[in-house]
């Protein structure tokens, strides 16, 4: 548990001058804390939400306390609501008009000049012209005594003038008047009311006349609140006025209207109708135009949603996605707009920094329709996969994927959800989330599509499912991820190509090219790889077509396409391939690290029979993750691989076999199953020699097996590549089964091993010889990790993991700090080998992470097929109980108070029990039993700093808040005080979220082996009930720790197993 004197900052700043911690910083009670300096990449109470989201710099309060007389100065109290009525809905991004705005108003205060006097003259400084002022506020840095001394003493002045003076029912009709204050260079609305207002010092009014009959209600609104209300009948055509987001409430065509008003102090947050809005009130609009559609045509799971419509007009020429992992992040159609593209590319860049962006751009051709639409997502949540994949269908016949492709065992996991029905047109526009800057994934979690009236009645009916256009991803090269890797592949057919474009990645120095956009006979055009129009696209390059391929370190990619071979030499011995006339084309490229372009032919050869058929031609193993050749012939089949872009050659015996670029040999064979059919099977042999050391006297030939499921038929182990090692003999004795092995032929100059990962087995020989250099970011994927495991086992070679442990930390360092966004994925994959290794700080590191981070129930993920490396059932369900428990704990922080109104006797307790339910609801908290089974207990805990204390209840909003306490509370009979409903309910919430963030530490695994160590003859109970009579939670614990991780830790308690 943290100290109640740190503040773990995060990304938060101090409310008075918006500027990072300094030395010195402050609670909102003026209390000192200390902020450490703590690894914000690593520190989980800096990455979840902050523990203290509210403080103030020393200085700042001093400075702003010096403006006011003694009587006058701010309070803590006062600076709480002030604070909380300053606070954003969510982070706001850095402008600098805003900055600009806040320094000039701080130039041109009063409470400053004296500062200033020995600079410039205030007086001077407002002759000049505007742009002059201008281009001296773009010479000041962020100064924090300008934003003290100037914006924030005018917010606090009209804080007091205007608190809670704002009613929460109001009715309107014909007119209203509008207090307008300005915040970061934005008006805001202070207040609304429907009987006449004076402006202030530090507002400005606005009076406006509503029409007749208000059709709709217009908001404009950002992180900070209201910044215009517009009330529109039914021709108003409304404009796009800078805001970020619009909020369309439907007025019913009503000549007056009763609305609610959310105030928070300063800027009005939000209006609604009296009545209870619609479910559309709940959405916010990157346009002033509401799209229509019906229910069925969005995906959404969420309450309140920003969403960003994109229409599909003649002008645009193709979509553009944004995908990273598993996830998509942003959807762009492409058009001619000057800039457009740029900024969403700028964008994409901005919201996505942790992770490999890959770009899927989908052309769309003259008079082609979207006429299909469906969301792909894992019938259970997956880690990153749980978020949906874009599946759209063209009248063409076209089928796009905006996702990975998964595995054919992966793929029955997925469910399909259409977003058109009978009776739907074609698709007319897009909308999304990916934009929205409240969202903590930041990636597309909720989308949706508006479509068309049909033309006639006999239009198509949607498909409930997409067309089957899966492509199985080729297996992941040794050593280089798991079953898990994330393939983004696309395919075309070839026939009545014209000419293609390149798409260069100018920035790296080889050049290479990232993918094509290929045009046809017959006028449309598709895509291959990432194609971005940004980027530089070479001229046009016709038919016939040559490749040439290059390698930049273990990846293979397309180096160059041209018409003509220029050296004139033969194709066949040159570095120049022919791309054949006919077929399909497949480009694949990895999801989950920079991926070079590559590409696999897929000729389509003649056949008079289809049955069983597969979907697609069985995958060869990948020799590496760009271009390779590969061929394979059969006569079941229709769609034959062939090796690349180059010749076929039909070998006889239905066996054949190519050769990859890396120089290895494919070899091919047909197997057969009980039932007749034939299955092909595919092994690699690929004699490779790695030097562990120079003064080698044994070699050792590793042969590595996949376990592969031949359509579910049977298991079978095929070699898959063979790699010799150079080592000495008297290191490998370390091994007590290499060691027995050598023993029994001492003369033998090379030894066998079956079975065994080639990059789990290069570093354990690394170890033992001594040579083994630390890990660097990406150099082991995870499953290598898994696989070293398994290998020094007792069932295997017998080798003690604590000689690797010192590496693995190092290891784990390194990957933590890439893990970005995916760190939920990571801790799942990396609690059981920090168990391994006895890693105590990184085991209690990730199972806080994963009790805090994880949504609903507490997994483990296993990226290999060995399951005996898995975690004990029991930590797991110690894990889930440790999370069960949280909830009980923010469960009696949140309503043990709020109870206690049911004994009062105040004629306003319904209404303050009522408006504290609606408030939890608001920031979706309550029901808490709903939310907590899908919802992290952080980000439960996190929208807690958004509860609103004064909506629950307000100063004036009841006249029987001050009653007479009744006999037997702890006070003197007849002595009058407030009741219980004008408790702080802000700082109750705050209390339970400070409660919560610190209880659980994670689980101890010097706790877990002490319980464990059960001497003979010794109480079994006697060390639990000895440590919980002194008290002394951690004493021989290597991580300091509290009771509740000490109590989840003590496994073999003997109650606890009953």
């Amino acid at each position: 548990m943290a100290p109640l004197d740190e503040l773990h900052i995060k990304r938060t700043t101090c409310f008075l001058c918006r500027q990072p911690p300094g030395p010195k910083v402050l609670d909102s009670n003026l209390r000192p804390l200390s902020a450490p300096q703590c690894d914000r990449a690593r520190c989980m109470l800096c990455y979840g939400s902050p523990l203290r989201p509210v403080w103030l710099h020393a200085a700042c309060y001093e400075i702003l306390a010096a403006t006011y007389e003694p009587s006058a100065k701010p309070t803590s109290e006062e600076l709480t609501r002030f604070a909380d009525a300053m606070k954003p809905l969510y982070d706001l991004r850095r402008d600098d008009r805003g900055e600009r705005a806040s320094a000039l108003e701080g130039l041109f205060s009063e409470h400053s000049s004296e500062i200033m006097q020995d600079i410039f003259s205030q007086d001077l400084l407002r002759r000049l012209p505007a742009e002059m002022r201008v281009m001296i506020s773009d010479l000041v840095p962020p100064c924090w005594y300008l934003i003290v001394l100037g914006e924030t003493r005018r917010l606090l002045q009209r804080f007091r003038e205007t608190y809670r003076s704002q009613p929460i029912h109001l009715n309107l009709s014909k007119e209203a008047w509008i207090l307008e204050t300005s915040y970061r260079g934005s008006s805001y609305v202070s207040q609304i009311s429907a009987e006449p207002l004076e402006s202030t010092t530090t507002t400005a009014l606005r009076h406006i006349k509503l029409p007749d009959t208000i059709d709709k209600i217009l908001l404009s609104v950002d992180g900070i609140g209201i910044r215009a209300i517009r009330f529109l009948d039914n021709k108003s055509s409304p404009q796009v006025d800078g805001s970020p987001w619009y909020k369309i409430i439907d007025g019913g065509y009503m000549p007056a209207i009763a609305t609610n008003v959310t105030l928070d102090g300063i800027f009005v947050r939000d209006l609604q109708l009296a009545e209870g809005s619609s479910s559309k009130s709940r959405i916010m609009w990157s346009s002033p135009v509401q799209p229509k559609f019906h229910p069925w045509n969005f995906h959404n799971h969420k309450d309140t949603h920003r969403l960003h419509y994109q229409p599909l007009d003649a002008n645009i020429k193709g979509l553009l996605v944004c995908c990273a992992g598993s996830r998509m992040f942003g959807i762009h159609a492409s058009s001619d707009t000057p800039g457009a593209l740029e900024k969403f590319i700028a964008e994409m860049s901005r919201r996505v920094t942790e992770l490999y962006k890959h770009w899927v751009y989908f052309p769309l051709n003259s008079r082609e329709k979207v006429t299909g639409a469906w969301i792909r997502k894992f019938e259970l949540p997956i880690g990153s996969a749980a978020d949906p994949a874009l599946i759209l269908h063209t009248s063409r016949g076209r089928t796009v994927t905006f996702g990975p492709q998964y595995t054919g065992n992966v793929l029955p996991l997925c469910e399909y959800r259409p977003l058109m029905k009978a009776g739907d047109g074609p698709v007319t526009g897009i909308f999304h989330d990916g934009f929205d800057p409240a969202s903590r994934s930041k990636c597309v979690a909720e989308l949706g599509v508006t479509c068309a009236l049909p033309v006639t009645d006999e239009t198509e009916s949607p498909l409930e499912v997409p067309p089957d256009i899966h492509i199985e991803p080729p297996p992941v090269p040794p050593g280089q991820g798991g079953p898990t890797c994330t393939w983004y592949l696309s395919k075309v057919p070839l026939k009545g190509l014209l000419h293609v474009q390149l798409c260069r990645d100018t920035e790296q120095q080889h050049r290479p090219i990232l993918g094509v956009l290929l045009s046809f006979n017959d006028g449309h055009q598709e895509a291959l790889g990432q194609f971005r129009w940004d980027l530089n696209v070479d001229e046009h390059v016709p038919v016939p077509l040559y490749f040439q391929e290059g390698t930049i370190g273990k990846l293979d990619y397309i180096k160059d396409i041209k018409n003509k071979v220029s050296d004139g030499s033969d194709v066949g011995n040159s570095t120049w391939q022919r791309l054949p006339d006919a077929g399909s084309t497949v480009a694949s490229g990895r999801g989950d690290t920079v991926e070079a372009f590559g590409v696999d032919h897929v000729a389509s050869a003649s056949s008079n029979t289809t049955q069983d058929r597969p979907s697609s031609p069985p995958s060869l193993p990948k020799a590496s993750w760009g271009f390779q050749d590969r061929a394979f012939h059969e006569p079941a089949f229709d769609d034959v691989a062939a090796n690349g872009w180059g010749s076929e050659d039909q070998l006889p015996n239905q066996e054949s076999f190519a050769t990859t670029v890396d120089g290895s040999f494919w070899d091919s064979t047909v197997e057969e199953e009980p039932d007749g059919r034939a299955v092909q099977a595919v092994s690699r042999t690929q004699p490779r020699f790695i030097s562990i050391t120079q003064n080698s006297n044994l070699h050792l030939r590793v042969d590595e097996c996949e376990r592969r499921n031949n359509r579910g038929r049977k298991q079978s182990n095929q070699a898959s590549n063979m790699i010799t090692f150079e080592v000495e003999r008297e290191k490998l004795m370390a091994s007590t089964f290499l060691g027995k092995l050598i023993a029994k032929n001492p003369r033998r100059t090379s030894i066998d091993y079956d079975g065994a990962n080639h990059a789990a087995m290069e570093i354990l020989l690394k170890q033992l010889h001594g040579c083994l250099e630390p890990a660097t970011m990406g150099s082991v994927p995870i499953d290598t990790i898994w696989h070293l495991i398994g290998l020094c086992g007792r069932k295997k070679l017998d080798v003690s993991l604590a000689v690797l442990k010192d590496w693995f930390v190092g290891w784990y360092q390194v990957e933590f700090t890439q893990a970005g966004s995916e760190r939920l994925y990571f801790f799942q994959q990396v609690i059981s080998p920090c168990y391994q290794f006895n890693y105590a700080e990184g085991f209690m590191e990730a199972s806080k992470f994963l009790v805090y981070m994880g949504p609903g129930a507490i997994s483990e993920l296993n990226p290999i097929n060995v399951n005996l490396l898995q975690l004990r059932p029991l930590i797991i369900q110690q894990l889930n109980s440790a999370r069960g428990r949280l909830r009980n704990v923010l469960h009696h922080g949140l309503f043990d108070h709020v109870a206690t109104l049911l004994d009062e006797q105040c004629k306003c307790r319904e209404k303050t029990f009522f408006e504290y339910f609606r408030e939890l609801r608001r920031i979706q908290v309550w029901p808490l039993e709903s939310y907590i089974k899908k919802t992290s207990i952080d980000e439960l805990i996190g929208r807690l700093a958004s509860f609103r204390g004064n909506a629950v209840h307000p100063m004036n909003c009841c006249p029987h808040c001050w009653t007479r306490t009744r006999k037997g509370n702890g006070a003197p009979r007849g002595r009058e005080s407030w009741c219980r409903c004008r408790r702080n309910w802000k700082k109750i919430v705050r209390s339970a979220e400070e409660e919560v963030r610190g209880y659980f530490d994670g689980l101890c695994l010097d706790c877990m082996l002490e319980s464990n160590d059960l001497q003979e003859g010794v109480d079994k109970d006697a060390q639990y009930y000895q440590k919980d009579k002194k008290k002394a939670w951690s004493s021989t614990c290597r991580v300091a720790h509290d009771e509740p991780t000490w109590y989840f830790s003590f496994m073999e308690r003997r109650e606890c197993r009953r």
